[in-house]
């Protein structure tokens, strides 16, 4: 298998690329992502960004509209299940841009969708975040449902935390992923402490992170453009 392969092979997953850039930065000019490669998760982290930084700055400036909603379960049933709505919503709307990903990447190829799958299954390794969003989702239910409503946003930022540790969504350097999921658990042990349910402090940290992450793809995209030209 040549070089070039081997690369190929090793940019399939998000950890992987995260360590591809890494050693680009350490001085390693040789190691390359693809253009589909790049171009697909650049566009996941802008499109996670975007949508959970929106979904920021509307509770901000609805004064915390989406908190308030979600504390009043309790009192009514009604509000509860649109509080589980809206988050089956906010789910759905990951996933689909997910699979647009998929789709953008497909067509770019010249491929079917089915047939680029079974052909870079491990490229597809994002896919695998649709059963933990799912779980996730199921989690945040149930604290609804038990009326813990509270619990919510110490919850979100220690599933930032996750995804900071486990590499799965972030292309951060690995201290400096460990740092800002350190950061985040403390976050919400905070929350959890003074019981404070808002959403905006999760829902902003969450978007400052991706913003760095894809902040990284877009100065290694701008990079490699002008190593290739």
């Amino acid at each position: 298998m040549s070089k070039d392969d081997d690369i190929q092979q090793a940019i399939n997953s998000i950890a992987l690329i995260r360590q591809v850039i890494s050693q680009t930065d350490a001085g390693n000019p040789d190691a390359k992502l693809s253009g589909i490669t790049l171009d697909a998760n650049l566009l996941v982290q802008l499109g996670v960004f975007f949508i959970v930084l929106a979904l920021g700055l509307l509770e901000l400036f609805t004064s915390g509209a989406m908190t308030e909603t979600l504390g009043s379960g309790h009192q009514n049933l009604e509000l509860k299940f649109f509080g589980i709505g809206l988050m089956a919503f906010i789910i759905v709307g990951l996933v689909l841009v997910l699979y647009f990903v998929v789709w953008r990447a497909a067509r770019h190829n010249g491929e079917e969708p089915g047939a680029y799958i079974r052909r870079n299954f491990l490229y597809m390794y994002q896919l695998s975040l649709v059963s933990d969003l799912l779980m996730k989702f199921i989690c945040l239910a149930l604290l609804l449902l038990a009326d813990k409503a509270l619990w919510i946003a110490p919850v979100l930022l220690a599933f930032t935390a996750d995804y900071l540790f486990q590499a799965r969504l972030f292309t951060l350097p690995s201290k400096v992923a460990a740092a800002l999921g350190v950061l985040c658990l403390s976050l919400a042990a905070y929350q959890f402490y003074v019981g404070s349910g808002s959403l905006l402090l999760p829902l902003l940290t969450f978007s400052a992170v991706a913003g760095l992450s894809a902040g990284r793809l877009v100065l290694r995209y701008r990079n490699q453009v002008q190593t290739v030209h």
